[in-house]
This record gives structure tokens, C-alpha cells and sequence, in this order.
């Protein structure tokens, strides 16, 4: 009777594992990790790897100040510093965005940008953003 009762008790284990292996594999999008354009220039200042390793192929939510809106190169820039000196910006790149989707970024306005990091150019001191999209 034990045995026949450790059987069925595996069985029943076996068929809940085979059950929930074939659950739905379909995976959710990576949520975008929020952050503001300032905040995002000073993790690269403090730490150039640690801003790597944080932030590579990640899907970014950026919200800052439009410096400038690019249309014909489907671009537009981010503050991401005050005050005197050089500027330094957040380079979104919009490649499916139409043209005339441009008009709703104004300069001095704050924008809400989703993209992807791309890379960070230290000869000019921006970070690239790719893949963009509006998210207000």
C-alpha cells in the first residue's frame, strides 16, 4: 500500500511539472528603466563603467528639457546639463517616427523620450539614444 501510494504521490508530482513546463513561453516587453537627462549624465560622470554595465541595450524612459528638434535628421536633443559651459545632451534618434510628428517637441519644453542606449561619445560629450519614441 506505501508504495503503491509513493507512486501515485510522484506521478501526481511528475504531471504538475510536466504541466507547468509547458506554460505560456511568450515573455513580456523589459519595462524601460525611468530616469531624467540630468540623472542620466551624471551616473556616466561619476562612473563611465558602472553607467555601462547599468544601462547597455537597455530600454530607457528619459524625461528633459528639448535643447533641439532635428526633423530631416530625425533627431532631437535632451539637456542634460545647466548653465554655462559646454552642453551636454541626450541624442534621440527617431527612425520610424514621421516627420511631421516633430512639430509636437518644442524647445525649452519637457519631453518624455523611450528609447534604447546606444552609446556614449565622449569627444563631444553626449549620450545616443535609439530606437525612440515619443511617450509625451
Amino acid at each position: 500500500m506505501l508504495r503503491f501510494l509513493t507512486f501515485v504521490l510522484s506521478a501526481a508530482m511528475c504531471g504538475t511539472v510536466a504541466t507547468d513546463s509547458g506554460a505560456d513561453d511568450k515573455k513580456e516587453p523589459a519595462k524601460a528603466v525611468k530616469v531624467t537627462a540630468t540623472e542620466l549624465m551624471k551616473e556616466f560622470e561619476r562612473s563611465a563603467e558602472k553607467f555601462k554595465e547599468k544601462y547597455k541595450d537597455k530600454r530607457l524612459e528619459i524625461e528633459g528639457e528639448v535643447f533641439s528638434v532635428e526633423p530631416d535628421a530625425k533627431l532631437v536633443r535632451l539637456r542634460c546639463n545647466k548653465g554655462d559651459g559646454v552642453v551636454k545632451m541626450a541624442v534621440c534618434e527617431f527612425p520610424k517616427l514621421p516627420k511631421e510628428q516633430f512639430a509636437k517637441f518644442k524647445k525649452g519644453a519637457t519631453a518624455t523620450i523611450r528609447g534604447t542606449l546606444s552609446f556614449f561619445v565622449s569627444s563631444g560629450g553626449d549620450i545616443l539614444i535609439d530606437l525612440c519614441e515619443p511617450v509625451k
